[in-house]
C-alpha cells in the first residue's frame, strides 16, 4: 500500500511541474497555487519513502504503473488539467486517505495513519484549489457540468471516488452537496471495458410473430403483434432498469438516467450502481439483452439462430419434454381438451396467452392462436399449491437451487418469495417437500433440455417454470406430486433477477420482490400518484450486518406516470403485503 500510495504522489509532482512549465501564461494565482500543492505532495512522497524505508523496502521494488501521467500529461488547458487532477485523482484521495488510515491503525501502523491524516488535511486544500478556480473559469456553469464536461476519455467521475464515499472532506472542500449526491450515484468503467445490459421485453411476441409457417405474420396476427408492441413498450420504459441488479460497478444499463435520489436508496441499501445511458458504450465486453431475438441480435451485431425459435415455444417443450398436449388443429384442441382444461399460446409470457376452458370465446381464441402461432398447449387447470423457478446457464451448465414465485388467480405472474421461502405452507406439503429432493428432480429435467439448447449453439441464462399440485386418489385419499417442465424461457427472467436481489437480505428473514400495476393500485382504491408519494416517503430499510433486516425498497423508481413498478417486501413489510 505504501509503493502505491508514493507511486500516486510522485506522478502528481510530475504533472504539477508539467502543468506550470506548460501553461507560463495561466492565472498568476492559480500558478502559485500549484507551486504550494507541489510542495506539499514532495512532503507526501518523503513521508511514504520514510515509511517504505523503516519497512526495509525500497521504491520501487513492487510494480507500478503510469496511469495519472498518461491520463492527464497531454491536458490542453489549465481548466482541463485541474478537472482532471484536483476535481478527480486528488478528489478520489480524500476517500483513499480515509479509508487507508483506518486500515494502518488496525494493524498498528500508528505513524502511517497519521501521515495519511496529514495527508487527506492538505488533500483538501488541493481539491478546494480546483473547485475555486473551475468556479471562476466557468461562471454561471454548475461545478458538476463545468469539472465533467472538461474530463477526455478515459477519465470519468467514476475515477474521483474509493470504494466508499466520505462527505465531510468534500464539504470542507467547498463541494456542493448537490455534486456528492451525483457522484455517490454515478457509476461507469473505471478501464475493464462494461457488460451492457438490456430490458426488452416480449421477446417471445417478436420471435413468435414471426408466424408459425415461417413467414411474416399477418391479419389477425400482425394486429396481435402491434397489440403486443404497444404493451411491451409501456413495460419496456416501466422497467428498463431492472438489468441493473445483475450487473457491477462498471458496467452498463440501456436506459434513460434514473433519478439521484432513488439510486442513492438503492446503494445505500448494499446494491451496486452502474451507470445507465440510452446510448451503448463504444465498445462494450459483451451484451447482456433479456433476452434474444432477430431484432435484439440486429441491434447487438450476434446472429439470430433460426433453431432458437423453437426454444420459445411452449408447445415445443411439451412436445419433446413435458406433460402437456399440443393440439395443432380445433379438431385436435376438442379431443384434447374438456371442462377443468386450459389452452395456453406457445409464444407467451407472464402467464398471459391463456384460455381456461370455460371461457366463452374459447373457441374463437384458439382459432386465432392457431392461425398466428400453429399450435395450442392443452393442459388440465391443477390445483397448485406451490409454483417454483429454477434459472440455469446454458454452457456452463451449472444449475442453480430453485426459487418459489406467487401467481394470482389467473395464473399471472405476481412476486417472487426470495426470503424464507416455505413461509405459509401447509404441514402437509412441508412433509412431502421433507421427503422429496425437488432440486434434483429439477436438476434432471432440465439436464436433457440445456443440453438440446447448447446442441443448437445457444448459450446464457434460461430458466423453467415448474409447480407441485395436489393430486387426488381413487380412494379419495391427496398428496402431492412435482411437475418440472411446464414452460421454458430461454432468457432472463424475474425469477433471476430475484435470485441477485435476495443477495442483499438477510436469509433469515421473509421477503418478497413483487411486481405492482396501475390496475391493482385502482382495483385497491388508490391512485399511481398516492402510492408513489407514500413509497417515496418510506423510510429506507433497517439493515443488519450489512444487509437487509426490514423495510421496503423500490427496485425501480416511484415515477407516478408509470404503470408498473417492482418492489422488495422484507420483514415486517412483507407481512403488510400478504404475500
Amino acid at each position: 500500500m505504501l509503493h502505491f500510495l508514493a507511486n500516486h504522489e510522485l506522478l502528481a509532482i510530475e504533472l504539477l511541474a508539467l502543468a506550470l512549465l506548460r501553461f507560463p501564461d495561466a492565472e498568476p494565482g492559480w500558478r502559485r497555487g500549484l507551486g504550494a500543492i507541489l510542495g506539499q505532495e514532495q512532503d507526501h512522497l518523503a513521508g511514504y519513502l520514510g515509511r517504505l524505508e523503516a519497512a526495509g523496502l525500497e521504491f520501487g521494488e513492487q510494480p507500478l504503473n503510469r496511469y495519472f501521467w498518461s491520463a492527464l500529461a497531454g491536458a490542453r488547458s489549465p481548466a482541463e488539467f485541474t478537472a482532471g487532477l484536483s476535481l478527480t485523482f486528488e478528489q478520489a484521495n480524500l476517500d483513499h486517505a480515509s479509508h487507508f488510515a483506518a486500515e494502518f491503525r488496525a494493524v498498528g501502523d500508528v505513524e502511517g495513519a497519521m501521515l495519511l491524516d496529514r495527508v487527506l488535511a492538505d488533500e483538501i486544500e488541493h481539491v478546494s484549489h480546483g473547485v475555486r478556480w473551475l468556479q471562476a473559469w466557468c461562471p454561471g456553469v454548475d461545478l458538476w457540468t463545468a469539472w465533467t464536461g472538461l474530463l477526455e476519455p478515459p477519465l470519468t467521475p467514476a475515477r474521483a471516488k474509493g470504494a466508499h464515499v466520505v462527505i465531510g472532506p468534500r464539504l470542507a472542500a467547498g463541494i456542493p452537496v448537490e455534486v456528492i449526491d451525483r457522484l455517490r450515484v454515478y457509476s461507469a468503467s473505471k478501464g475493464r471495458l462494461p457488460v451492457v445490459g438490456w430490458f426488452v421485453p416480449d421477446v417471445e411476441g417478436e420471435v413468435g410473430a414471426e408466424g408459425w409457417d415461417g413467414s411474416a405474420a399477418g391479419g389477425l396476427c400482425a394486429r396481435s403483434a402491434r397489440r403486443g408492441k404497444a404493451t411491451a413498450s409501456v413495460v419496456a420504459g416501466d422497467l428498463a432498469t431492472l438489468p441493473m441488479f445483475l450487473l457491477g460497478a462498471d458496467d452498463h444499463v440501456l436506459a434513460p438516467v434514473p433519478g439521484e435520489r432513488w439510486l442513492a436508496g438503492v446503494q445505500a441499501a448494499g446494491f451496486t450502481v452502474p451507470g445507465f445511458d440510452l446510448s451503448p458504450p463504444a465498445r462494450p465486453e459483451r451484451w447482456l439483452p433479456w433476452g434474444q431475438s432477430p431484432a435484439v441480435c440486429a441491434v447487438t451485431g450476434s446472429s439470430w439462430d433460426p433453431r432458437w425459435r423453437d426454444l420459445y415455444s411452449k408447445a415445443w417443450l411439451q412436445e419433446h419434454y413435458g406433460e402437456g398436449s399440443v393440439a395443432h388443429t380445433m379438431d385436435d384442441v376438442e379431443r384434447l381438451g374438456g371442462v377443468g382444461f386450459v389452452l395456453k399460446a406457445p409464444f407467451s409470457t407472464a402467464g398471459r396467452g391463456l384460455k381456461r376452458w370455460e371461457r366463452n370465446d374459447r373457441d374463437g381464441w384458439a382459432k386465432r392462436v392457431l392461425a398466428e402461432q400453429g399450435a395450442v398447449v392443452v393442459e388440465p387447470w391443477e390445483e397448485r399449491v406451490m409454483d417454483l423457478s429454477v434459472q440455469f446457464d446454458v454452457g456452463p451448465g451449472k444449475v442453480h437451487p430453485w426459487g418459489r414465485f406467487l401467481v394470482d388467480p389467473h395464473g399471472r405472474y405476481r412476486a417472487a418469495r426470495i426470503g424464507r421461502p416455505l413461509e405459509g405452507l401447509s404441514r402437509d406439503l412441508l412433509r412431502w417437500l421433507h421427503g422429496h429432493d425437488v432440486q434434483a428432480a429439477m436438476e434432471a429435467a432440465i439436464k436433457p433440455v440445456a443440453a438440446e439448447m447448447a446442441k443448437r449453439g445457444f448459450a446464457g441464462p434460461a430458466g423453467v417454470d415448474a409447480y407441485i399440485s395436489t393430486v387426488v386418489g381413487p380412494d379419495g385419499s391427496s398428496t402431492f406430486r412435482l411437475r418440472p417442465l411446464v414452460e421454458l424461457n430461454p432468457r432472463i427472467t424475474m425469477g433471476r433477477v430475484a435470485m441477485h436481489v435476495a443477495r442483499r437480505v438477510r436469509r433469515d428473514r421473509a421477503a418478497v420482490m413483487r411486481v405492482v400495476t396501475a390496475g391493482q393500485l385502482l382495483g385497491a382504491g388508490t391512485t399511481p400518484e398516492e402510492w408513489t408519494a407514500r413509497m417515496v416517503s418510506l423510510p429506507a430499510p433497517a439493515m443488519r450486518d450489512g444487509l437487509i433486516d426490514d423495510g421496503s425498497l423500490m427496485l425501480t423508481e416511484p415515477r407516478p406516470e408509470r404503470r408498473l413498478w417492482v418492489v422488495l417486501d422484507v420483514g415486517g413489510a412483507c407481512q403488510d403485503t400478504g404475500c
